[in-house]
C-alpha cells in the first residue's frame, strides 16, 4: 500500500506461513526503512526499523495505520477459523 510518504510492500510469510512480512520503503528516496513484523510476545504486529533512520510524525502515522490495518486483518482471520 502506497501513501504520502511510505510504501507498504509484502516480501514474504513468516516460516510458519501464518502472518506476513512487509517492507516499509520511503517513497522519495525507495529506501528500505524497516520491516513490519508479528512479534509473538505481544500478539501482535510491530514495527521494526533499520539502523539510524529518523521518522516524523507525519511517517509515524503511516505506520501506526498500517499495523493497525495489519492487526485488525490478522484478527478477523483468527476470528473465522474459530
Amino acid at each position: 500500500m502506497k501513501n504520502k510518504y511510505l510504501e507498504f510492500r509484502e516480501l514474504s510469510k513468516s516460516p510458519s506461513g501464518k502472518t506476513k512480512i512487509i517492507s516499509v520503503v520511503n517513497n522519495a528516496t525507495g529506501s528500505a526503512l524497516g520491516q513490519i513484523r508479528w512479534f509473538a510476545s505481544w500478539r501482535k504486529y510491530t514495527f521494526h526499523t533499520n539502523f539510524g533512520n529518523v521518522f516524523d510524525s507525519a511517517c509515524l502515522l503511516e505506520v501506526v495505520a498500517e499495523l493497525d490495518r495489519l492487526n485488525q486483518e490478522h484478527k478477523e482471520g483468527s476470528n473465522e477459523t474459530r
